[in-house]
């Protein structure tokens, strides 16, 4: 016969039964990683989330968290390189139908400086949506 599992959250609320208990715990956030640890191992999120003790593997999660960062920071460049890269295949379509229509260097500086601006107007959307 199999035990039944107590989740992180019914084991505050045993550990805080009275209103007072939960008013003091109403700041408490349950992480996601807080319910992955405890599927993963019960007794590991007891030790460290009650018990408050150190993980053996510190060094190891403390180069997981950087080279996460790292990895963010590589999604931001690669994503602004795939913009700009947008942008030159733009501008170098542009040029290509100036020189296919014959169209004189003064329009084609309007031209350039038309497509510059929608695309910094687009970028500007994009950033804007993302907040």
């Amino acid at each position: 016969m199999s035990e039944k599992r107590v989740l992180p959250y019914d084991y505050l609320q045993a550990t805080c039964p009275t209103m007072e208990g939960w008013a003091a715990m109403s700041d408490y956030v349950l992480w996601a990683s807080e319910i992955g640890e405890y599927e993963y191992c019960a007794r590991a999120w007891w030790l460290g989330w009650v018990r408050g003790e150190e993980r053996a593997d510190q060094a190891r999660l403390a180069a997981g968290v950087q080279r996460h960062a790292q990895h963010g920071q590589q999604v931001i460049v690669a994503d602004w390189a795939r913009r700009l890269a947008i942008a030159l295949l733009a501008l170098a379509g542009l040029l290509v139908l100036a020189w296919l229509f014959k169209i004189p260097e003064v329009q084609v500086v309007t031209l350039l400086a038309l497509a510059v601006l929608a695309a910094s107007v687009w970028i500007l959307i994009r950033l804007a949506r993302k907040r």
